[in-house]
């Protein structure tokens, strides 16, 4: 399944918002204590990681 780089690109950038929203007011501690937002930023920062190595490869159809 090919996908737009520009729309894989405005897809990852949620994806960060997301990460950050849900960070945000944390400090390490908490952060580790809390399993749910933990969970969360893992899995979009997994989907980050799957969706960038040829988001702007323009030999990728």
């Amino acid at each position: 399944m090919s996908r737009n780089p520009k729309l894989r690109l405005e897809d990852i950038i949620e994806a960060c918002d997301l990460i950050a929203s849900y960070v945000m007011d944390y400090d390490f501690e908490r952060f580790q204590q809390d399993n749910r937002t933990r969970d969360a930023v893992i899995r979009c920062r997994t989907w980050v990681g799957s969706v960038r190595p040829d988001c702007c490869d323009s030999s990728a159809s």
